[in-house]
């Protein structure tokens, strides 16, 4: 992660999407960048109630909402919870279904899109891989 951006830098960065970088869209912001790219709701909730006192969970989902639309983070579904990813170019997951663990996977693009799909102008994919990561493996 990069932890060398400033508050000004954060802010700068949600300006230049039309955002009005208020001060729980900064912090959102740097904590994907600086400590977890891939968040819930109810992660950020439990990691700015320190410093936004009396915040409730639905000012955390109105601001992943706006930061989502601006195009700065990307929303995915993963085991029935929404997840927010910082990494907005297009790739990969995968998902422990033991632990919980995600993990970054490199784009992989088709050659020949399957069937129909040939036919579409494609703007964007999820793709999620579930299973069992390694270090949940070697404890069963």
């Amino acid at each position: 992660m990069d932890n060398t951006k400033t508050v000004a830098d954060y802010e700068a960065l949600l300006r230049s999407h039309h955002l009005g970088a208020t001060p729980l869209q900064v912090a959102v912001i740097r904590i994907m960048q600086e400590e977890a790219n891939h968040v819930t709701a109810d992660f950020l909730y439990e990691h700015l109630k320190k410093d936004f006192p009396g915040i409730a969970l639905e000012s955390i989902d109105l601001t992943l909402e706006e930061i989502v639309e601006a195009e700065l983070v990307r929303r995915y579904r993963i085991d029935n919870r929404e997840i927010f990813d910082i990494k907005i170019e297009l790739h990969d997951h995968a998902y422990c279904k033991s632990c919980g663990e995600i993990v970054e996977l490199p784009k992989y693009e088709f050659k020949i899109l399957p069937g129909r799909l040939a036919e579409w102008v494609i703007m964007g994919k999820t793709r999620v891989w579930y299973g069992t990561c390694p270090d949940c493996l070697s404890k069963e």
